[in-house]
């Protein structure tokens, strides 16, 4: 199902840059892939991947920029809806895991 805020994601999406990617490694290239994915409209397929990825992995591979503008911005909103609705799908078989998600959904979102 197509929300709102995910239609405005897929029409203000740019290119993937490097801001909510913490390092160059193969995680990073992954998690850089779901973002670009989830914000081509690929929505189901990139949050079922991603609700895939274990807490440690997750966590290895984020981090909260500031200040973020132009094609940056556009990716840190893609990164935040994705994390947003993994956060729902993941829920009742992982709490834990679905609290990570939301929170770093919240932390993305006022970057």
């Amino acid at each position: 199902m197509l929300t709102l805020a995910s239609a405005l994601v897929v029409l203000t999406a740019a290119t993937v840059a490097g801001p909510v990617v913490q390092s160059s490694g193969a995680d990073d290239v992954e998690y850089a892939a779901l973002i670009r994915q989830y914000s081509r409209g690929d929505f189901q397929r990139a949050m079922v991947a991603f609700a895939k990825w274990p807490a440690e992995r997750v966590r290895s591979v984020v981090r909260t920029p500031r200040n973020v503008q132009g094609p940056d911005l556009q990716q840190t909103k893609a990164a935040a809806m994705l994390h947003a609705d993994v956060s729902m799908l993941v829920a009742v078989t992982d709490d834990r895991l679905s609290r990570q998600h939301a929170d770093l959904a919240r932390r993305l979102g006022r970057s």
